[in-house]
C-alpha cells in the first residue's frame, strides 16, 4: 500500500471527525479560515454544526452563468491505447464526461494543491461533490483507468464566503460523491487533495485524478 506523505495530516483531521461525532456517510467540516482571496489552502477546524442548505438548487455548470476552472498543476498530455492525445484540462471536472478529467502530476503529494471554479457571478450553493478518480475505460484495450490511477480518500471545498467543507471519500466508489453545503459565494476551491494507496495490481500511474465535479446552486 502506497501512503500519502500527507496521511498524518490526514489521519488528524480524519480523528477530528471521530470525535465530533461523524461517523458512517461523510460529513462536511465547516471552517473560517480562508482568507478573502484564493492564495493558500485552509486548515481545516471541525464543527459539529450545518447551516442549512438552499432551498432551490440545479447544476451551476449548467445555469447559464460564465465561469472558470484553474488548477495550481496539471499533469502533462498523453495518448490513448489507440495512439490518440489525451488531455488533463481543468475545466474536464466540469463536462459530465467520466472519460475526461483533470490530472494532477506526481510532482507534489503535500495536499496544498487545489482546483479553482471561479464565477462570473455569485452563486448560492447547496451541494458539491466530485468522481474521485479517473473514471475511464480504455475503448481500444480495455483498461480501466480507474483502478490504473491514484484515487482520493479525502478533499475540502473552500467557499469565498469562509467556510470549509470537507468530504470522506470512498476509494472504491467511481460515481459522484457528494456532500450538502451553504453560501453564497463567487469561487469555490477544492484542495486537500490527499490519496489512499491501493494494492490493486493495476495502479501503475503515480497520478491523482478527478473526473467530474458537481456543484449544485442558483445565481443569488
Amino acid at each position: 500500500m502506497i501512503a500519502p506523505r500527507g496521511a498524518t495530516a490526514l489521519a488528524m483531521a480524519m480523528s477530528a471527525l471521530l470525535l465530533a461525532g461523524c461517523s458512517g456517510e461523510p460529513q462536511p467540516v465547516v471552517t473560517v479560515t480562508v482568507t478573502a482571496e484564493p492564495t493558500a489552502a485552509a486548515e481545516a477546524v471541525p464543527s459539529p454544526t450545518l447551516a442549512p442548505a438552499a432551498a432551490e438548487s440545479g447544476d451551476v455548470f449548467a445555469s447559464g452563468v460564465g465561469y472558470t476552472i484553474s488548477a495550481t498543476q496539471t499533469a502533462d498530455e498523453s495518448t490513448d491505447a489507440a495512439g490518440n492525445a489525451v488531455s488533463y484540462d481543468p475545466m474536464n471536472i466540469a463536462d459530465g464526461d467520466p472519460d475526461t478529467a483533470w490530472r494532477k502530476s506526481a510532482e507534489d503529494w503535500s495536499g496544498d494543491d487545489y482546483l479553482l471554479v471561479a464565477f462570473d457571478a455569485p452563486m448560492t450553493l447547496s451541494r458539491v461533490g466530485l468522481v474521485n478518480g479517473y473514471a475511464k475505460v480504455d475503448a481500444s484495450s480495455g483498461t480501466d483507468r480507474y483502478l490504473q490511477n491514484h484515487r482520493l480518500c479525502w478533499a475540502t471545498f473552500e467557499l469565498s464566503d469562509g467556510s470549509a467543507w470537507s468530504i470522506e471519500l470512498d476509494t472504491e466508489d467511481r460515481t459522484m460523491q457528494s456532500i450538502p453545503v451553504a453560501g453564497t459565494v463567487d469561487w469555490v476551491r477544492i484542495t486537500d487533495l490527499y490519496y489512499c494507496g491501493t494494492e490493486d495490481p493495476e495502479a501503475t500511474r503515480d497520478f491523482i485524478a478527478i473526473s467530474d465535479v458537481e456543484i449544485i446552486g442558483k445565481p443569488a
